[in-house]
Formats: structure tokens, sequence, C-alpha cells
């Protein structure tokens, strides 16, 4: 299976011609893209934790840690994604899973 991945900023929402640095919402985004039309099922970030900064007085956000697959199974996507949000040039390491195939690259 050849997933072809990437990820990539760069992308012109306005239409100007331009690159934007920031999506529609003014956040910063990634675009993660393969082709194959393989369903993403799980996304690990080497600095991304998905619940958050755990506090261990209230235990919210001690779930995951920083790297733990957050599953995207249920969202569907097969050739790629928009993900936004991100403060303004957020790096990296990614590694995106598609059953029990993986593929990984820096976002930078």
């Amino acid at each position: 299976m050849n997933t072809g991945f990437t990820i990539s900023t760069g992308m012109d929402f306005d239409g100007d011609g331009y690159e934007d640095d920031c999506y529609t919402d003014g956040t910063g985004y990634l675009f993660f893209d393969w082709t194959g039309d393989c369903l993403a099922t799980a996304v690990a970030g080497a600095g991304y934790d998905q619940d958050g900064e755990c506090d261990a007085y209230t235990g919210v956000g001690c779930d995951f840690e920083a790297g733990d697959p957050e599953d995207f199974t249920s969202l569907g996507f097969t050739s790629g994604f928009y993900w936004y949000g991100w403060d303004a040039n957020y790096s990296d390491y990614w590694t995106i899973s598609f059953g029990d195939v993986s593929a990984s690259q820096e976002a930078i």
C-alpha cells in the first residue's frame, strides 16, 4: 500500500494568489494529505496531547500523554484534511495510521 503521505501549510484560503499563514479563523493550520483512499484511523504528534496538560489535583487532562495516538476512525478521512486551531508556525513530528500501516513526517 502506498499512502504518499505529506503534511503542508502555505495554502491560499482567501484566493489572493498568496500563501496564507493562518486558516480562515486566524489560527495556524496543517494539511494532512495522502493518496490511496485509505481510512485514517489515528494521528499522533510527538508534542501533541489530545486532552491538554494534566492537572494532577483534579485529574483533568490526565487520560492521554503527548505522543499518544488520537482515534480518527469515526471522522472518515480517506484522502486528506485540514487541522487548524494551532499557534502560528507550530511544528511537530506526526504519525498517521491507516489500520496496521503508519506513515510519519515532520511538519515545519
